[in-house]
């Protein structure tokens, strides 16, 4: 196959090479399992049924899943055994999670046609996603659980390696939204619609309170916002702007915004919320 599924547009024939994500023609699952630290709507009832992947279309230099998104790693799985997957976890959980999944999208709506979900599939990104991806996934995605990372395009190329990252997320969440409507919550659980993600980052709230702006201005009517505050310092030695936590006054910042800005729909993580426990153990 010559790759085109994410923004990178590698080109490569992953059949005889690995793409800028590190994947190769097969399917890489590095994790699966009940989780239970996403947003109560998702993981409020039995948990998430989560399947992390290998590889990434990002380069964050301080992603908490390095040990998975930096290197193929996990056991391959057809099309058909992602299938057998998805039907376990669509009996045992309250929704099917797919984690860091657009380098593969191509296999997993190939899985698709071998079993159809009875509960909500999750696609859970950060959000450098083509419109084209999206619009292939869109029939068999009910939530979409999208990053926005970024606005600065000089912060995204240096911690992410992506100049051109909110063009890309922007433009995916806005059809994400069109393609899904405003969110549909059942008896305190997500049937489909988005959730758009932010992660505050230390030292960089001017970063976030753009972010919460452009939520405000586009988005806040029809998708839920859920603001990180969990962000921990792993392997960011070389990058002393992010070699720490957030402090309480970046987070009041942020809550402040919120208020300013009139984005009542979605979740806010506590301060303490910062601690390696929401990472599973790879």
């Amino acid at each position: 196959m010559t790759c085109r599924l994410c923004p990178n547009l590698c080109g490569v024939d992953r059949d005889k090479s690995y793409g800028l994500c590190l994947a190769d023609g097969d399917i890489h699952v590095s994790y699966h399992g009940i989780h239970e630290w996403e947003e109560p709507v998702i993981s409020g009832g039995r948990g998430s049924g989560a399947i992390f992947f290998s590889g990434c279309t990002m380069r964050c230099v301080f992603c908490q899943n390095a040990k998975i998104s930096r290197k193929v790693s996990g056991k391959v799985y057809s099309p058909k055994e992602l299938a057998a997957l998805f039907e376990y976890y669509d009996s045992v959980s309250d929704n099917i999670n797919l984690v860091s999944a657009t380098q593969y999208a191509d296999g997993i709506i190939k899985a698709f046609s071998y079993y159809t979900p009875k509960n909500p599939v999750v696609w859970n990104t950060s959000g450098f996603e083509t419109i084209e991806t999206v619009r292939a996934l869109a029939p068999y995605v009910n939530v979409w659980l999208p990053d926005l990372k970024y606005v600065d395009s000089a912060l995204s190329r240096r911690l992410s390696g992506k100049s051109d990252y909110f063009k890309y997320a922007f433009d995916a969440i806005s059809e994400m939204i069109r393609l899904s409507g405003k969110v549909k919550i059942e008896n305190g659980l997500i049937k489909s619609g988005v959730i758009v993600r932010h992660l505050i980052l230390p030292s960089h709230i001017d970063n976030t309170l753009a972010v919460l702006k452009v939520f405000a201005d586009n988005f806040k009517d029809s998708a839920f916002l859920s603001l990180m505050a969990q962000y921990v310092p792993i392997n960011v030695e070389n990058f002393p702007d992010i070699n720490r936590r957030i402090t309480p006054l970046e987070y009041k910042r942020a809550l402040n915004a919120l208020s300013e800005l009139n984005i009542e729909n979605g979740f806010v993580q506590d301060l303490e919320s910062a601690t390696t426990a929401y990472i599973p153990d790879f």
